[in-house]
């Protein structure tokens, strides 16, 4: 509302959203068609397929004197969230609108729930060749963007932070690892392998097993449950 109140006639406007599902964001939506020649809903390259982030372009501001009694509805109603309190009543809203959002709306999510599905698909029953493909496309990609946009490395001589500044500074730097780190762990079972040797580990875990509790199962003598003293 703000945006709309200090911008200039016949200008373009961009307003990133996650949803038009609801009573508030279909009023914006709708104040949006009334204040603009052309809106229009995108979905950039950019932006991941499997979440709900869309932008609202719109050009062609009509002029602050054809939202200012809206925007002062807006600003003077303390809770919005309720349908009677919206900007406008839904048996206000023109079908023709109401089908145009509900179809949007619909193709954004339908691609959404596919991304998802298919991402977790792809996680159980990735392949080596399908690893393979994917990072022969993400080289291809990049590749792609480097040419298009003519991409060069940075002189030295406009490096804020480079090579040639670190190299003059008179202290050794810290030695990142580049040794593939085990996600079958816990974060405290991490810790323990940066602060403690294979030995002191050992003897860790040992003085963690002596302390438990063995309490036998009383529908089995042969079983027995180790459980902490706390």
């Amino acid at each position: 509302m703000v945006a709309l109140m200090i911008l200039e006639k016949g200008g373009t406007f961009v307003l990133k959203m996650f949803t038009m599902f609801e009573c508030n964001t279909l009023c914006r939506m709708y104040l949006l068609c009334c204040a603009f020649d052309s809106v229009q809903i995108k979905k950039p390259l950019t932006s991941k397929q499997g979440n709900s982030e869309i932008y609202v372009v719109c050009r062609g501001f009509k002029g602050f004197q054809c939202v200012e009694p809206l925007i002062h509805k807006f600003f003077s109603t303390s809770n919005r969230t309720l349908s009677y309190n919206c900007l406008f009543p839904l048996n206000e809203l023109p079908k023709d609108f109401l089908s145009s959002v509900y179809k949007c709306s619909k193709y954004f999510s339908e691609l959404q729930m596919q991304v998802i599905e298919n991402n977790i698909k792809w996680f159980y029953q990735k392949t080596e060749n399908d690893i393979k493909s994917l990072t022969e496309l993400q080289y291809c990609v990049a590749n792609t963007y480097v040419n298009r946009f003519q991409i060069k490395p940075i002189d030295p001589s406009q490096e804020i932070v480079g090579q040639n500044k670190l190299r003059a500074i008179q202290f050794d730097l810290p030695k990142v690892s580049t040794t593939k780190t085990d996600m079958n762990c816990s974060f405290a079972e991490k810790m323990r392998q940066v602060e403690y040797l294979e030995l002191d580990e050992a003897k860790l875990l040992q003085d963690q097993v002596n302390s438990y509790k063995q309490t036998p199962w009383k529908y089995d003598k042969e079983v027995s449950w180790f459980t902490s003293e706390d």
